[in-house]
């Protein structure tokens, strides 16, 4: 087994235990982690409620009642919880992962979807051209979801298109790709959001009444391809 320096492992509130394996944004670390809540979600224990992956960290959230009355575990526990992360983490190590899916998203890069590309070029120095095809080259790694149902947390960004998000948010409309730092995600519904819109998507992300709400997931890779106004109106959901 290969324990990391920078592993910890730490109850969060009386029903939830947290395995960080490192407080970073690394590609490796976010695998691994993805790897581990493979293995949960194949090998559950009763009174678990949730696996919650993050960039480097797999967070369960369980019930104590019912952890108590079928395991009856001779220590506390949150103490119980963590032992079984850290079989996780062992097991996990040699698991086989399916191959990486590249999901391609098209987006309209024409100014009235992407009321921030001026800026994000005038504040990087280059063209606003520039930025789309630097945008369009990556290839970029779903490290996790969240703050909205369906945001996707990617990159890394190629740095020389890096911006600070704004000093204040304001409505960002669905399907709106945005860029800070050396991140790139998309909005997928209509939220205050502070990140630099460059671009808009006419795929739907998230559709509650769908089987699988959320489009993508973490592991994925995507790569977005550029459109025109007319197929984005005429874009077929």
């Amino acid at each position: 087994m290969r324990y990391l320096a920078t592993m910890t492992i730490y109850s969060l509130g009386d029903a939830a235990v947290v395995m960080d394996l490192g407080n970073s944004i690394d590609q490796s670390l976010n695998q691994q982690v993805n790897a581990m809540k493979v293995w949960v979600r194949d090998h559950p224990f009763d009174g678990l409620r949730d696996a919650v992956s993050a960039y480097s960290s797999l967070t369960l959230h369980y019930d104590p009642l019912v952890v108590q009355q079928h395991y009856q575990p001779k220590q506390t526990i949150s103490s119980w919880v963590q032992s079984y992360l850290t079989k996780v983490y062992d097991e996990s190590l040699t698991m086989e992962t399916d191959k990486e899916e590249t999901v391609v998203i098209p987006v309209c890069y024409e100014e009235e979807f992407s009321p921030d590309l001026a800026t994000v070029a005038e504040t990087t120095g280059l063209t606003t051209e520039d930025v789309i095809e630097i945008h369009l080259a990556g290839l970029y790694h779903i490290y996790m979801i969240g703050f909205l149902p369906g945001f996707p947390y990617m990159g890394k960004l190629d740095p020389r298109i890096a911006v600070p998000r704004k000093s204040s948010p304001r409505m960002v409309t669905a399907g709106s790709v945005a860029i800070t730092g050396l991140q790139t995600g998309i909005y997928p519904i209509g939220s205050p959001g502070g990140w630099q819109i460059i671009g808009s998507t006419p795929v739907r992300l998230f559709d509650p009444g769908a089987e699988i709400p959320a489009l993508l997931r973490p592991g994925q890779k995507v790569k977005f391809s550029r459109i025109e106004k007319n197929d984005y109106v005429n874009f077929d959901h």
